[in-house]
């Protein structure tokens, strides 16, 4: 798991894809319907090769001829049918051996009853089986070979260009159909898993909005309770006071929380900065601003972050007096948020890059949008939080 991932959250790209197979009797018509077309032609050339095993009368097929053909006809079909429903779930293992094995049956067929009729089942299992850049040429290869067995018995030229072009058409109709099965089954099965994409990054954005929006309203409110009980004992009214503004933080909580999970929250830079200087300055610590022209667009939602991100983090981690908030937008757009509390966050191991797994996030989604961020301690034991972000992308 990586540093910006969530605990317990797993990443899509460690899903199998047999985890995101639909289940028996679930995948759409058209799958079905061409999945049916490929028994149907392979049925037709099944009733072919038993036909014409069953009627010949040459006395050079012996019984025991008829019954080995019969075999391997039951082998060959199976074989196929075997490898079609491999290919469509996608099961790459031993498919090769399988192909062979169909294959080399269906030409043994061939040379053993002088039945021709599945040599387009070899053609269009090697084809399969085999690389997609190299199917033509195993395909061509196995239809050489049995144009080959096909000259040995064959009576005439006749026959044998008749039985080559039928082995090449039904092999070519075969092939086709197999391959449209897997492709329509591939398109199902991205489907799904960008399903499973969209649901995964709604969850991941829940877990960040709780993060952010709970984490402020919680720290507000506990400091709000401390308050409220330190005064309880020698100044009611004031206690009363705190109470109040308790609860109208809470209730402002429970509003953003519906917003949280009904929609996207997108906050706004000009919102967080009076949200940030309204808290800051209801817990007496000093709100210094100094902003230029405040910027729009993408990355001013993403500053918004920055700020929230950073005030969450002073109230959590620190006992500041002091938050200067300096934004720039030339020659690039950068955010600086400086306290003078002894932030907690950057003295454990590790932390200093990081600063807890809202910063994790922030410095996630800061460098996917080009940009660059700096957190550690500086001069006079203060804080600092800077983000560059590149004013071209916004």
């Amino acid at each position: 798991m990586t540093a910006a991932e969530p605990p317990g959250r797993v990443p899509i790209s460690r899903i199998p894809a047999r985890a995101i197979r639909p289940a028996k009797g679930e995948r759409p018509a058209l799958i079905w319907l061409v999945t049916v077309t490929t028994w149907l032609v392979l049925a037709f050339m099944c009733f072919l090769a038993f036909g014409s095993l069953a009627t010949q009368t040459d006395p050079w097929l012996t019984p025991l001829r008829r019954q080995i053909g019969a075999a391997l006809i039951v082998v060959t079909v199976g074989g196929f049918v075997m490898l079609h429903r491999r290919l469509l779930r996608r099961v790459a293992s031993r498919t090769l051996v399988l192909g062979v094995i169909t294959a080399g049956c269906a030409i043994l067929n061939s040379v053993a009853s002088d039945t021709w009729a599945l040599d387009c089942v070899a053609v269009a299992a090697m084809a399969l089986v085999v690389p997609r850049r190299w199917s033509v040429a195993a395909g061509a290869g196995t239809w050489m070979v049995c144009i080959a067995v096909t000259l040995i018995r064959a009576v005439d030229d006749y026959v044998e260009i008749l039985v080559s072009i039928t082995t090449l058409l039904v092999a070519a109709v075969l092939f086709s159909l197999t391959r449209l099965a897997g492709g329509l089954s591939e398109a199902y099965f991205s489907r799904e898993h960008h399903a499973l994409v969209i649901v995964d990054a709604e969850r991941h954005r829940i877990s960040r909005g709780l993060h952010d929006i709970m984490g402020r309203v919680l720290v507000a409110a506990t400091l709000r309770n401390e308050a409220a009980l330190q005064l309880l004992d020698h100044d009611v009214e004031r206690s009363r006071e705190q109470l109040e503004q308790m609860q109208k933080a809470l209730q402002l909580g429970q509003a953003e929380l519906r917003r949280l999970v009904a929609g996207h929250v997108f906050s706004t830079l000009p919102g967080e900065l009076e949200s940030g200087g309204t808290l800051c300055r209801r817990l007496g610590i000093r709100w210094v601003l100094d902003a230029d022209d405040l910027p729009e667009g993408r990355l001013a939602v993403l500053a918004a972050a920055v700020v929230r991100e950073g005030v969450t983090n002073m109230l959590k981690h620190s006992n500041a007096m002091t938050c200067e908030v300096t934004i720039r937008t030339l020659p690039c757009i950068a955010v600086t948020m400086i306290n003078d509390g002894d932030t907690r966050a950057v003295s454990t191991p590790g932390a200093g890059s990081a600063g807890g797994t809202g910063l994790t996030e922030l410095r996630r989604q800061v460098e996917a949008a080009g940009g660059q961020i700096e957190i550690g301690r500086i001069a006079n034991e203060r804080f600092r939080l800077a983000v560059a972000l590149p004013a071209t992308a916004s």
